[in-house]
């Protein structure tokens, strides 16, 4: 498994686990596993963007469950390998992601 740089520093959460479904080409080099989040796609939430493209993308780059990340619709970052999600973001809280979208 090769981990990405933004879960570097958790990488005792991260596990080898395929995702039992079908994910779309471009976001399968994104999925991830996390130990108390599930079946995840790392993702800029919309409200970092600007930044991340000017810093670097994998320093905002958030695990969003897969299913509220191929329900709610993502984009292509231009130039990068990453991708961006229209979520809420609370900087005490993290993103903000209705309960239900979580697969273990």
């Amino acid at each position: 498994m090769n981990l990405r740089k933004s879960l570097q520093d958790i990488s005792f959460m991260v596990r080898d686990i395929p995702y039992p479904g079908k994910i779309p080409e471009e976001l399968k080099h994104l999925h991830c596993y996390i130990a108390d989040g599930g079946h995840s796609i790392l993702v800029v939430p919309k409200p970092f963007l600007s930044r991340a493209i000017e810093e670097g993308c994998d320093m905002f780059e958030t695990p969003l469950p897969v299913k509220y990340v191929l329900t709610s619709g993502w984009e292509r970052i231009p130039g990068t390998d990453s991708v961006c999600v229209d979520v809420e973001y609370s900087d005490e809280l993290g993103a903000l992601v209705p309960d239900g979208y979580e697969e273990f």
